[in-house]
């Protein structure tokens, strides 16, 4: 988190990838997949890298207007208007 709030997006993309990794391994961390699946998903949309970072944001099950308004926001970025005014709606 404190990578993300410095701009350091590699570095952040590096520690959430391993968080998700450890709880591949870890089970019990099951509960923070979510939060590190957001926080990838946004490490990866800071660096226009909007594939992966919709990828990872339709993972996530539990919808939130800042997920969903990414998730249209990404959609824009690839040229995609007709998903990403559907996510846009959704959002609001």
């Amino acid at each position: 988190h404190l990578y993300l709030k410095m701009n350091r997006f590699d570095e952040a993309i590096n520690l959430f990838k391993e968080g998700l990794r450890l709880i591949d391994e870890f089970p019990i961390l099951k509960n923070s997949k979510e939060a590190l699946l957001y926080n990838l998903a946004t490490s990866y949309f800071k660096i226009n890298n909007f594939c992966d970072s919709l990828s990872l944001l339709l993972k996530i099950e539990t919808e939130t207007i800042d997920s969903l308004t990414i998730i249209g926001m990404c959609y824009h970025a690839n040229r995609d208007f007709t998903n990403a005014y559907y996510y846009y709606n959704k959002a609001h």
